[in-house]
């Protein structure tokens, strides 16, 4: 995921919005396009949603303007993160608990469609991406959901017969909160009356999306399952 951020910001700070293959391939540092790792960083960047290539040019995408953002960046990168479909199956089955050994990991790749040969090359990149996402913070052997940025904001300045509400937003909406990220989304929306800039609310929105394909996949992903 380092990588992915990596191409992001540059394009960004180089280019704005979209470039060409070889004005990302120079930038970093890469002689030509055809190149074998910066295919591999390109198709990474690709793989966590930060740009989108189609026969124009490489174009940051809303989560990757997101994942750039210091004010975004934290949930972006949960977002990225669990918009790799084989990443997400990983934190579905051990979230909360004990990830298995080195051996033990391997084979759940190979369960989940990773070929024999490259299983510990994608154990070693599912680590690098989950710590740089945050989500070995209670320890480098269990895959915990990290704290929203919002989450760790004191409530001790609220009025006790506000303060429940305060700290669950489920209490004012009547909805139960079934996933941390979609939390974490409503707990960035303004109390009423305060500012509401429409640059804030197209971030906002933005993130919106991003997480919720993660959470509830899109419709290819369902019909993929459904005919698989």
């Amino acid at each position: 995921m380092g990588d992915a951020e990596v191409i992001a910001r540059t394009i960004h700070e180089r280019y704005g919005l979209s470039c060409t293959d070889d004005q990302l391939a120079a930038a970093l540092g890469h002689e030509t396009t055809s190149s074998g790792s910066f295919r591999v960083r390109l198709s990474t960047a690709r793989s966590f949603g930060v740009v989108s290539k189609g026969r124009g040019p490489i174009t940051l995408t809303e989560l990757g303007r997101l994942l750039i953002d210091p004010q975004t960046s934290a949930e972006a990168r949960i977002t990225a993160f669990l918009s790799v479909p084989l990443y997400k199956a990983l934190f579905d089955r051990f979230k909360g608990q004990l990830l298995p050994g080195g051996s033990g990991l391997e084979a759940e790749l190979q369960r989940l469609g990773v070929t024999s040969k490259q299983t510990d090359r994608a154990r070693q990149a599912f680590h690098r991406s989950a710590r740089h996402a945050g989500f070995f913070h209670a320890g480098a052997e269990r895959l915990v959901m990290p704290p929203m940025r919002d989450q760790t904001s004191s409530v001790a300045d609220v009025e006790p017969s506000t303060q429940e509400t305060a700290v669950n937003p489920s209490l004012q909406t009547g909805y139960t909160f079934s996933d941390p990220l979609i939390e974490g989304l409503v707990r960035r929306l303004p109390k009423a009356g305060e500012t509401f800039t429409s640059a804030q609310r197209k971030k906002w929105i933005g993130l919106a999306e991003n997480i919720l394909e993660a959470v509830f996949g899109t419709e290819d992903d369902r019909g993929s399952e459904e005919t698989g």
